[in-house]
């Protein structure tokens, strides 16, 4: 009678123990769908204009790069906060950008930890094959795009960020801006975020 209490307890804690790391599996994915999943909401592709501000500010006007202004944050009309990321081409050749339905794919940010660049936010996906396609830019033309990360406005930490974009050939980034994010979040940098497509 005795073994048998003693394998009913020891068959109570797996299963709560087992419960507890689904829970936590659970809750951590949650944790990186809400605050780690990144969108580059497309909003349009014009010649670029080299008479204009925006590329005379420019520190360089070479290759293929991605440029986040000083003042990257604009709120959109339906109230959400976004960041204003320009992709341009100062090349001769016709780049290859990787597509998600209205959004720039093969996205992340990286943040500086321990002198190694570690993913922030990465592009979750879509279930759907047919949300997957590839846009061209030609030469001398740029891509204006929104990005969603929430949390980099937000949070008790200062931390320099990048955006990172990665096509079939070129690693894609942008120049370093300053963010705010949570020590939490900081913590987690280097643990693999585990990206389910919905």
């Amino acid at each position: 009678m005795k073994n048998i209490l003693l394998t009913i307890l020891f068959i109570g804690i797996g299963i709560s123990l087992n419960a507890q790391e689904t829970s936590n599996k659970k809750m951590n994915f949650e944790m990186d769908f809400i605050w780690r999943n990144i969108n580059g909401w497309f909003k349009k592709t014009e010649s670029i204009d080299y008479n204009s501000e925006l590329i005379k500010s420019l520190k360089t006007k070479e290759g293929v790069f991605m440029h986040i202004p000083k003042d990257y944050q604009i709120v959109s009309e339906n109230k959400g906060i976004y960041m204003e990321v320009y992709l341009f081409n100062f090349t001769n050749d016709t780049i290859k950008i990787p597509r998600i339905d209205a959004t720039i794919g093969n996205l992340e940010t990286k943040v500086e930890k321990d002198k190694k660049w570690e993913t922030l936010h990465t592009t979750f996906g879509s279930s759907c094959g047919n949300s997957y396609w590839t846009m061209e830019l030609p030469p001398n033309q740029y891509i204006l795009f929104h990005s969603n990360t929430i949390s980099h406005s937000k949070g008790d930490l200062e931390v320099e960020m990048k955006i990172q974009l990665k096509t079939k050939d070129l690693t894609i980034e942008s120049n370093l801006i300053k963010i705010k994010t949570y020590k939490g979040l900081y913590e987690r940098l280097g643990i693999p975020i585990k990206v389910t497509s919905f």
